[in-house]
């Protein structure tokens, strides 16, 4: 019986699809992406490329979490300070990655936003997407100086919070969308450390209770 493919190399010809699927989106945007161009242009069979990704939908889900995995990647460097500081720092670094490959997550923005699409961003297929994203703003939390005993609600919070930042992004029409962003970020970051600080008063702690639900049920909504 033959062995199947090396780690290495299925993790090679995972990387080489991804790749390939980037420069197609970035070309042709979502509508004209197909598994056998994606196939011709990773020079495999299409058979292989569906081994890896069953569907073209598959494929973006894991274009979303090569993008989490870079960016919530760098939360444990993020520098002391308070929730606010450590949010707008994270939200930069976000919008800073989208603006590296426009064209790709612009397209990705189209599946995501599409009606009734298994790629929207409050899918059960993307549920994996927004975890590893809620568990990124909770540690941005954790690791502040001014951090509540649950850092989880606002970390929920402010991961939704966060995708108003990125829907805002989507809709720039200039290069200098996620300078501007940025910006507005780092000028919310007060009132972020109002909220914080909020968590603990006993008059203003069910806003964040009420908040904190509201995200949830949000996030919990499938198309």
């Amino acid at each position: 019986m033959g062995r199947g493919p090396s780690p290495q190399k299925t993790e090679a010809t995972r990387a080489r699809l991804l790749t390939a699927a980037e420069a197609i989106l970035a070309e042709g945007g979502y509508s004209a992406f197909t598994m056998k161009e994606l196939a011709e242009r990773a020079g495999c069979a299409v058979g292989l490329a569906y081994r890896y990704f069953p569907s073209r939908e598959a494929l973006v889900v894991a274009l979303y979490g090569e993008l989490a995995r870079r960016v919530y990647g760098r939360v444990g460097a993020l520098e002391g300070g308070t929730v606010g500081a450590r949010f707008a720092s994270l939200v930069g670094k976000k919008l800073a990655a989208l603006d590296r490959r426009p064209k790709v997550f612009r397209a990705l923005a189209h599946a995501a936003l599409a009606p009734d699409s298994p790629t929207g961003v409050f899918a059960d297929d993307t549920r994996a997407v927004r975890e590893a994203g809620v568990a990124a703003f909770t540690a941005v939390v954790a690791g502040a100086a001014n951090a509540p005993s649950d850092p989880a609600p606002l970390g929920r919070i402010l991961y939704g919070l966060h995708l108003l930042f990125v829907l805002g992004w989507t809709q720039q029409r200039h290069g200098r969308g996620a300078t501007t962003l940025a910006a507005l970020a780092r000028d919310l970051a007060p009132l972020v450390d109002v909220a914080a600080a909020s968590s603990a008063s006993p008059l203003l702690s069910p806003i964040v209770e009420r908040l904190d639900g509201l995200t949830r049920n949000l996030m919990e909504t499938t198309p």
